[in-house]
């Protein structure tokens, strides 16, 4: 299976937070703590879309507004499947851990997202 291509809308993401801070009674004060503690200007950073939570912070996130992660972030409606090179050296690892792999992109810079390939192996791994 080839890996999905996914571009995440920070501004969209940032307005999708400040949603979910609302229907759950957040504020500010209460995101930037839960976060461990950011400063309130990353929080800002990331209502405005002009930076998205790192992946720990967006799985605190997730916890304290009762959604997934996915249900944070706001990506293109047109996903875009492309093939690499790399999937073929990779084609011989487990067929469920390809499937799960999905790349993000944020202002045209790829990022592998790992979580979902950790989460299988540790799974697997217990």
């Amino acid at each position: 299976m080839a890996p999905v291509y996914i571009t995440i809308d920070p501004e969209a993401t940032g307005r999708n937070i400040r949603v979910l801070m609302a229907q759950n009674g957040y504020d500010i004060d209460d995101v930037r703590e839960a976060c461990g503690n950011v400063s309130p200007q990353a929080v800002y950073k990331w209502l405005s879309g002009k930076s998205l939570p790192s992946i720990d912070n967006l799985k605190i996130l997730s916890v304290i507004f009762g959604t997934t992660m996915e249900g944070i972030l706001v990506t293109d409606e047109n996903a875009h499947v492309f093939s690499s090179g790399i999937f073929s050296v990779l084609s011989s690892a487990r067929s469920s851990v390809l499937s799960s792999v999905l790349f993000f992109t944020f202002p045209g810079r790829p990022v592998l997202c790992l979580l979902r390939i950790l989460s299988l192996f540790f799974i697997s791994v217990i």
